[in-house]
């Protein structure tokens, strides 16, 4: 997590790499606004609770038995995963896809292959 201020800069300076003219507005580290403020250089506007940063966790689920194939479809434009959902007759295959692509990419074409494929290995299967 990391906390910003907002400051407006009372004198020309530089802060991350940058030129500041006096009157400018910015947002910097709490402890650098601290001790330009405590010398009259900046003057404190708000501070920004921390933002939790957004990381990536691995949702533990039950092996499918396709762990090889999981985010296939997420690394292939939309017609190499039209001609792989095609290819597929994998139903858990197909339902791990459809809820990958609905939690990621979400792209139509991609949700509606999987779905008239589903439909058409229940048909087969009745």
């Amino acid at each position: 997590m990391h906390k910003t201020v907002k400051v407006r800069a009372l004198w020309n300076m530089g802060y991350d790499g940058k030129d500041r003219p006096a009157g400018s507005e910015f947002w910097c580290d709490p402890e650098w606004a601290e001790r330009k403020s405590e010398k009259n250089r900046v003057e404190i506007l708000e501070e920004r609770a921390p933002v939790k940063q957004k990381t990536e966790q691995k949702k533990t689920k039950p092996d499918s038995g396709h762990s090889d194939k999981e985010g296939a479809l997420l690394k292939v434009n939309v017609k190499e995963a039209a001609d792989i959902i095609n290819d597929t007759s994998s139903v858990v295959l197909l339902n791990l896809w459809l809820e990958e692509e609905k939690a990621n990419e979400n792209r139509k074409t991609v949700l509606e292959a999987i779905k008239v494929r589903l439909s058409e290995l229940a048909e087969d299967g009745e």
